[in-house]
């Protein structure tokens, strides 16, 4: 499912662009670019397309083959933003559809300057005659690993060839810092991703006794997130029994037992703003004692971890809160003795074998967003809380996930009415 953008947003973009103009150091230029559509195999490409989402954090846009010049001090006014966009031909229409067209475009993004892709060289030299400072667009999440390959690092090394002498600057640090302090109308759209996510759970659990494997559930999931005008934020987890504690299990194909936990880890993309939620449901309807047992000590971690959070702390030191709040849930669940609770040498092997993983992440619209985690959380940041607990030797994993709104005083937990309360669940799926 492809979104409609042709929603009258242009002023969040203009906002966007505004407030990035202010970190530029005058004679600046910014390069943006949303490349072709990649090949999946023969004449077959990856779909959805995925535009770059610092072009559209900055116009809104998410066609392939598109430019992006912006230049806020350029004296000639109609050239400081201009957007290089070919309308569909009339044979790509027959074919494609209508796409948008270049009035389209400018009442989308807010930029008025159109023009043809063929012109981008031509008025990039004029651009460049002016500029000093060049600032390109790379990814660099530190969860990417780059390859000569990648599109966006071909295109940095094409300017840099055609244009030596000039100094190039990183943008990406820059939309990090910006895109990691959400404003009004994004919390708008993230909420209405987080309000799909929650009305897909609540009719999965009261029909989840209708599916008999893993692949049903997620076709469920998938059909009805596509349902509500929302894609899938990532390839849902559903993962039952000892699958639960494989963490990024993405098969989805075992049949599904009366006597296991059905962990599903989905969440919904609106707009391309995302939300990310996981649950922990016993697919016969009731929790074991045992399940119970780490079902809660799980919760209670959360629980307690959501409290902790507030502005000022890094993810690093909320990431230590959450070990130790984990190894006395490990004591707690008999999976380690008390005594390793005095060091945390002793106690850190336990909790990375039962919690090999970060209490959360950054989110917004990329599901891992970029972001710092030795640097103190500011207001408006968006990121998730996860804990988990997984036994492999008794096939049981359970990981919890809300999504917070970090505000001036703590956090605002988006997912507080999502039903978590292992008796509540119970009641859902028996009703």
């Amino acid at each position: 499912m492809k979104f409609d953008i042709r929603e009258g947003w242009s002023d969040s973009y203009i906002k966007n662009r505004e407030r990035l103009y202010k970190f530029l150091p005058p004679r600046a230029l910014v390069l943006l670019h949303n490349p072709r559509p990649s090949s999946a195999t023969a004449d077959l490409h990856y779909e959805p397309y995925e535009p770059d989402r610092n072009v559209f954090y900055l116009t809104g846009l998410d066609m392939p083959n598109i430019y992006v010049l912006l230049c806020p001090d350029y004296p000639d006014k109609a050239k400081r933003e201009v957007v290089f966009y070919d309308e569909p031909s009339e044979v790509q229409k027959i074919w494609e559809g209508e796409g948008l067209s270049a009035e389209e475009v400018k009442k989308t993004s807010g930029i008025t300057t159109i023009l043809p892709t063929s012109e981008f060289f031509s008025i990039l030299q004029q651009l460049m005659f002016h500029s000093q400072y060049v600032f390109l667009n790379l990814n660099e999440n530190e969860r990417y690993v780059p390859s000569t390959n990648d599109l966006d690092r071909l295109f940095a090394s094409q300017i840099k060839n055609l244009y030596p002498a000039h100094e190039f600057r990183r943008l990406n640090p820059i939309l990090a810092l910006l895109r990691s302090e959400k404003q009004p109308r994004e919390i708008e759209f993230i909420k209405k991703a987080v309000e799909i996510t929650r009305k897909v759970f609540m009719e999965l659990l009261a029909t989840l006794k209708d599916f008999k494997t893993e692949a049903e559930v997620e076709g469920f999931i998938t059909g009805r997130i596509i349902a509500y005008g929302g894609r899938n934020a990532f390839p849902p987890i559903v993962a039952g029994g000892k699958n639960a504690t494989i963490l990024h299990y993405t098969d989805n194909n075992k049949p599904l037992n009366s006597e296991d936990l059905l962990l599903l880890d989905f969440g919904a993309q609106y707009l391309y703003w995302n939300a990310d939620m996981t649950r922990v449901v016993p697919y016969g309807g009731k929790f074991s004692p045992r399940q119970k047992e780490v079902y809660n000590a799980v919760l209670k971690v959360q629980r307690e971890l959501i409290s902790f959070i507030k502005p000022g702390l890094t993810i690093a030191e909320i990431q230590e809160e959450a070990q130790k709040l984990t190894a006395y849930a490990l004591v707690d669940l008999r999976l380690m003795d008390r005594e390793k609770l005095k060091d945390k040498k002793e106690y850190q092997p336990f909790v990375r074998k039962y919690f090999p993983h970060g209490f959360g992440h950054f989110i917004g619209l990329d599901v891992h967003e970029q972001g710092y985690r030795y640097e103190p959380l500011r207001p408006g940041a968006y990121i998730t809380c996860e804990p988990g607990i997984y036994i492999q030797e008794e096939g049981i994993g359970v990981r919890l996930e809300n999504d917070l709104i970090i505000t001036e005083t703590g956090n605002i937990d988006l997912m507080a009415d999502v039903p978590i309360e292992p008796e509540e669940i119970e009641d859902l799926i028996n009703t």
